[in-house]
């Protein structure tokens, strides 16, 4: 069968087969799209355990940065911001009690610390304002903040009220 000839007809399409390669291009292009979404929860997800396991390791300073990246990929998640206005915090107190410092740097660093941690705090009781967590970390926040920052007295009163206001039954709040 030498002679014999395949032939293929490449004329034009039907609508079922436009039809398909439409809707084949949509689920790709939105497979993608939720790929891409997903990968980036996943990558704030494993930026957060990393800045949680540096925490625990005493490495404030790594862990600072790794929970950082965690916000900066997932802005929406409250808890996020919450550890990291308490890693800030820690932070403050290791530059406070830090005697190889200047008590200029020492001033720098801890107004800076001071801004970030109560930045962080605040933009976990933005994301998640009916949450009594955040609102009472945002008080601990400003309770240890005492002495250091001016009005954080009241600010921690209003923080825990709401916390309390949000969660009555909840006897910690109250004890703070």
């Amino acid at each position: 069968e030498k002679g014999k000839r395949k032939v293929f007809d490449f004329g034009v399409s039907s609508i079922g087969a436009l039809a398909f390669s439409f809707f084949f291009i949509l689920i790709l292009v939105s497979g993608m799209g939720i790929s891409i979404l997903y990968g980036q929860k996943y990558a704030a997800e494993v930026r957060y355990f990393q800045g949680l396991r540096a925490w625990q390791k005493g490495d404030n300073n790594l862990s600072i940065g790794y929970i950082s990246r965690a916000v900066n990929l997932a802005p929406k998640v409250d808890i996020y911001w919450r550890n990291l206005s308490q890693v800030y915090l820690v932070r403050l107190n290791e530059v406070l009690s830090d005697t190889t410092l200047s008590q200029e740097e020492k001033s720098n660093l801890a107004q800076a610390l001071i801004a970030t941690s109560v930045n962080s705090v605040t933009q976990a009781t933005m994301v998640e304002p009916n949450n009594a967590a955040n609102w009472s970390n945002r008080g601990f926040i400003y309770r240890n903040m005492l002495g250091v920052l001016g009005g954080a007295d009241e600010w921690a009163v209003k923080s825990y009220q709401k916390a309390a206001e949000l969660e009555p039954v909840a006897p910690d709040i109250f004890a703070e």
